[in-house]
């Protein structure tokens, strides 16, 4: 009798094989893929360190890339600030110097200059009479 239980159990095996073989077509050729790879795995493991280690190496060049841009950005700022300010001090110095003291003009000259800012004249008048008074020449 088990000859004949393993006769019916291999017709049932074979007529299930006949009805789904897609199923054993899919597994075969999935194992076959898996065998014939299993030699490139290796390769394939390499190729894939290779494309991690070049995208860490052009995240670091960009970010290098990114904080030399930034320090540029930073030093041209201070280099600006510091341009701005050694401007400002110029220009106090000069207008310190240039400073006309009203309590040192004479009493005819601050007459003169009254009587020259008070009229509606041409600014071209004003300078004119202003280098007259002061004693400057003012050149157009």
């Amino acid at each position: 009798m088990t000859w004949l239980a393993v006769k019916i159990f291999l017709d049932n095996s074979f007529l299930w094989c006949k009805k789904y073989w897609q199923i054993l077509l899919g597994a075969g050729i999935a194992i076959s893929v898996m065998i014939l790879s299993a030699g490139r795995r290796n390769d394939l493991k390499k190729a894939l360190e290779l494309a991690n280690k070049k995208s860490v190496e052009d995240k670091d060049a960009m970010q290098r890339s990114h904080d030399a841009q930034i320090r540029a950005e930073r030093q041209k700022s201070i280099e600006q600030r510091e341009h701005a300010e050694s401007l400002a001090r110029k220009i106090s110095e000069i207008e310190k110097s240039h400073r006309v003291d009203s309590s040192a003009l004479s009493k005819r000259k601050r007459r003169q200059l009254e009587v020259l800012l008070d009229e509606d004249s041409d600014p071209s008048d004003i300078s004119e009479g202003l280098a007259d008074i002061f004693g400057t020449d003012i050149k157009s």
